[in-house]
């Protein structure tokens, strides 16, 4: 602290420091014990298990730009504590700063000079309404290198239209439904790759998790109270849910799905797509949860039309589950215990009608590039990575690759290879005629 006595901006930190608390505050000690056992041993803010006024508080929630600066020497808040939060908010924006600093020499040490510059230039952007600054990891006390924050393309923001999503999850279950409506008994129950599932199981996992998804938009409460007491029993398991509906035929499964999904469309659409629905996984605004069922329908009708040796034609709506799975990446970590690396990577897909979809900054060294098909059958576990016309560059990227997971739930075993081999079956028609023919 002495070193930097003739810096102003170190001592102005220093100040700061002590004048955020000019003298102790008594807590009672139960609170405090409570409140450790909460936040720190528990990681409630991750599990949701904290409450504020009976409701669940979740770092998802946190909805405002997101502003996260760790030191790398820190043992109180250690890094690998930290360095996750920024792909743990639910913040459109969110910035991370990695420092050589420990936990008091990040606000009052020579590092100081490297935080408060750049922590400045960020709210001075967000108040302007400017683009803000990408922030380079350093690990040096040198004020870290910026770069403009990278324009938003194509890939990189989704339409929020409810009523164009519900319409894309449409055409979708019409693809869905093609593939099951005339089979008969004995083949509503032909095994799929997902192990000890058949395409009666596929199509009941559909139908009760829109019901879920139903009951957390109008009814959140419920869902809460059936959250917590499917988390005090060890969690959600597919396995569990699909057996209690085994006796039920595949024409009452249909039924039964048909009926989930009108109405999972029917609260959807007119929902704001911007409300914060609590999930399985980390909660999402109503757009990305209608997304996200979208993306489990086209993953589950794969599984159904692998298991009928057909092939499904590729459509634009591939795009909806691609951006889930880019999203996902830290989630793919978080559930595997793991930190996501705080380095870039850049997403090329090459579209169905051959135009391409990115995400991430162009001048990412760590690059996934290839058919869009073959990125979300990767991301959905639906294929081997072997399998498939991925480009894959970096440590980072291929890291991200061996473990992407775009659903819920803990974490997928993944895709042997002799199910994902595929043959040349004949190709479904587009989803345009099948919604023609019901008509």
């Amino acid at each position: 602290m002495t070193g930097g006595i003739g810096d102003w901006i170190a001592r102005q930190g220093g100040l700061g420091a002590v004048k955020l608390g000019p003298r102790p505050r008594p807590v009672p000690g139960a609170t405090l014990v409570e409140t450790i056992r909460q936040l720190s041993r528990d990681n409630g803010l991750f599990t949701g298990e904290v409450l504020l006024a009976d409701r669940p508080c979740k770092l998802a929630s946190i909805t405002c730009p997101f502003f996260n600066v760790y030191g790398t020497h820190d043992h109180v808040t250690p890094p690998d504590s930290v360095s996750p939060l920024a792909g743990l908010v639910g913040s459109a924006r969110a910035d991370t700063l990695a420092l050589k600093a420990g936990h008091i020499g990040l606000l009052v040490g020579g590092s100081a000079r490297a935080v408060w510059a750049p922590a400045d230039g960020v709210v001075e952007g967000g108040r302007s309404g400017q683009r803000g600054q990408v922030l380079a990891m350093t690990e040096t006390g040198t004020r870290p290198r910026a770069r403009a924050w990278p324009r938003q393309r194509e890939g990189d923001v989704m339409p929020t239209d409810m009523a164009a999503l519900a319409s894309d999850l449409a055409a979708e279950t019409a693809v869905t439904r093609n593939l099951v409506a005339g089979l008969d008994e004995a083949r509503w129950h032909t095994p799929t790759p997902a192990a000890g599932w058949d395409i009666a199981d596929q199509i009941g996992h559909l139908a009760y998790f829109d019901e879920a998804a139903v009951c957390s938009a109008v009814r959140p409460g419920e869902f809460h109270a059936a959250l917590a007491e499917a988390q005090a029993s060890g969690g959600i398991d597919p396995d569990d849910i699909a057996a209690q509906f085994r006796d039920r035929s595949g024409a009452q499964m249909l039924d039964w799905f048909d009926a989930a999904r009108a109405e999972l469309l029917t609260t959807f659409a007119g929902l704001d797509p911007r409300a914060r629905l609590a999930w399985f996984g980390p909660a999402m605004s109503a757009a990305s949860a209608l997304t996200a069922r979208l993306m489990e329908t086209w993953a589950h009708t794969q599984d159904i039309a692998d298991a009928l040796g057909v092939r499904r034609e590729p459509t634009g709506r591939l795009r909806h589950v691609a951006h889930i799975g880019v999203g996902a990446r830290a989630f793919s970590y978080a559930v595997r215990g793991k930190t996501q690396p705080p380095v870039p990577v850049r997403v090329e897909l090459t579209a169905p009608d051959g135009a391409v979809w990115t995400w991430g900054p162009a001048e990412a060294e760590d690059r996934v590039t290839g058919p869009a098909l073959d990125f979300c059958l990767l991301v959905t576990q639906r294929s081997h990575r072997d399998d498939l016309s991925l480009a894959i560059q970096g440590p980072a990227a291929t890291e991200w690759m061996s473990i992407a997971q775009a659903f819920a739930g803990a974490p997928g075993p993944g895709r042997p290879r002799p199910f994902s081999e595929r043959t040349e079956q004949p190709i479904l028609p587009a989803a345009g005629d099948m919604l023609a023919n019901q008509n």
